[in-house]
């Protein structure tokens, strides 16, 4: 069976989710993957006057006959997907795989712990920064 596939080299911003809805529109394949990313990698896709951004589900999710997986050591926040699966209506034709990483809620509240403490540093050393060199 053959297979396209599209990968960035840029860390994002190069258009693959555009590549690919349109891709799955007009090769009209089976199944719809996406690999190697989380719920912060998102696209933006225009299908004629409708604009859809999606986090978690590949953007091939437009072609109605294809099925949508969510392939191996993708990070998935089941909110984020879950919410995705009803708001695009991929309900029945959507799958996750068991190698899949999943955010739980501890993770989110160790993350913005984190974040808080690497602010407060930060604010510190350049205060630092500044009554040193003065």
């Amino acid at each position: 069976m053959p297979s396209t596939v599209v990968v960035g080299g840029f860390f994002g911003d190069e258009g693959k989710g555009k590549i690919i809805s349109y891709l799955a529109k007009k090769d009209n394949p089976t199944i719809v993957v996406r690999g190697g990313a989380g719920p912060n990698a998102g696209h933006t896709i225009k299908d004629g006057n409708n604009t859809y951004k999606v986090r978690m589900l590949p953007s091939g999710f437009l072609n109605k006959n294809a099925r949508v997986m969510i392939g191996p050591g993708v990070v998935v926040d089941p909110q984020v997907f879950l919410k995705e699966i009803q708001e695009f209506g991929v309900s029945g034709r959507v799958f996750l795989d068991n190698h899949c990483g999943i955010i739980e809620q501890n993770h989110l509240e160790q993350y913005n712990i984190n974040i808080h403490c690497l602010i407060r540093l930060r604010s510190r050393l350049q205060i630092h920064h500044i009554y040193h060199n003065f």
